[in-house]
Order: C-alpha cells, then structure tokens, then sequence
C-alpha cells in the first residue's frame, strides 16, 4: 500500500489513498480553503497525481547532452512549475535572459522526473531567486498549456510546448528584498505591478497576453 507521508511530508495539500482496479494509488489534489478568514473555499483547476505503488522515486536522474535534450524538446511536452510572487497586493515579474519568453516573466522551471509540484516549484524558485520559502506557502491555482515560437536550445525556431503549473506566494515586503535573481536566467530588470497596471500594460502588448488569464484567475480566485 501506499504510504500517504511518503508523498505529502509537508501536510502541504489534501491527500487520500483510493483503490482503482485493485491497485493502491495516491492522490494528491489541490485545493484551498481558509476558515480563519471566513473566505470561500478556492477551487483551481484541480491538479490529481496518482502514484502507483513501487514507482521508482529513488532512481538516478538521467543527464541528457545538448543534442539529446533538443531532440526531448522537439519530442516531448515538458512540465514547468511556476510562481507568481504577490507582495501588498502587487506582482512581482523579472526579465529573462533566454528563449522562450526572453521577455517579462515569473519564476519557475522544469520539473525533474519523480518530483512533487509543490517540491518543484520550491526547489525552482530557491535556485532562480537564493530565496528559500517552505513548501506550503506556495498556492497552485492554474494549469497551463503553452506552445512558445522559440527556444533556448539549437534550432531555436523549433518551438517548444509545456505544461505550466502556476502558483502563488505571498512575500512581504522584506523577502522580496531578499531575492538575488540567478544572473544566467535574468536580466537586473524586475517589475512590480498593481493588476490594474500589468493588465494595461497587456492591453498595449508591452507584456505577453498570456498573463491575461494569469490574471484573471488571481483575481478570480481571491488571491489578489
């Protein structure tokens, strides 16, 4: 059977053991609901992981050359876990060095092969900022399909496709202070934007209409 604190240590979301055709699964789902403050319960898209049991979490990663990898992205969707940092009602976003989305973005990255969303999005987010933040005050609210023109690796007019898992986190004014942006990701350019603000700005096309649904499911969720 499966083990339920193998999977969620943290306590970080709702987990159950449920059956489906007589094999032990686990499934981990997503969703928020904060009692103390008397708010609606926020139901994202639900995100439902199920694990069988013996499934290889303790398998060496596989490291992949540069034309190995440019064959797995032409090949393969890859998943991304990223997080839209809030500080007092603003949203942070900084401007990436490299291909796709050289441009105004969030802070995230690949999710590597047996990892947790949530542990994903923790790990990419202390690599990209030095900025280390305990898994449960990141929120998962989105689920994303993105097809980019372009991509960091050679051909790089060969796209790339992913899955974006979105999150999330609340900084005070002091940690996002704190945040020391990795130099090979990020340019020193960073913004901070009232939704009002970032939503103009996607109006005039300055920033990616992606965040336009970014966007819309903060506000619509109650997350900003």
């Amino acid at each position: 059977m499966v083990r339920a604190d193998m999977y969620d240590p943290e306590g970080v979301v709702p987990l159950t053991i449920v059956t489906i055709e007589e094999k032990p699964w686990a499934c981990i789902s997503s969703v928020c609901k904060d009692s103390s403050q008397n708010q609606p319960e926020r139901r994202s898209v639900m995100l439902k992981i199920f694990i069988e049991d013996g499934f290889p979490f303790e398998k060496e990663p596989v490291w992949l050359d540069d034309k190995s990898y440019s064959d797995a992205i032409s090949s393969l969707v890859f998943v991304c876990t990223d997080t839209v940092v809030i500080c007092e009602g603003k949203i942070f976003l900084a401007k990436r060095r490299n291909e796709p989305m050289a441009d105004w973005w969030v802070i995230g990255g690949r999710m590597k092969f047996g990892e947790m969303p949530d542990a994903s999005a923790t790990r990419c987010f202390k690599r990209e900022t030095k900025l280390a933040i305990p898994p449960h005050r990141f929120e998962q609210f989105g689920i994303y399909m993105v097809f980019w023109k372009t991509r960091a690796q050679e051909p790089r007019n060969a796209g790339t496709h992913s899955l974006n898992i979105l999150f999330a986190l609340e900084l005070t004014e002091e940690e996002l202070k704190s945040i020391c942006l990795d130099e090979k990701e990020y340019t020193k350019e960073t913004l901070l934007l009232y939704p009002n603000q970032l939503n103009k700005l996607i109006k005039e096309e300055k920033i990616h209409r992606y965040f336009g649904a970014v966007l819309t499911d903060l506000i619509n969720q109650n997350i900003i």
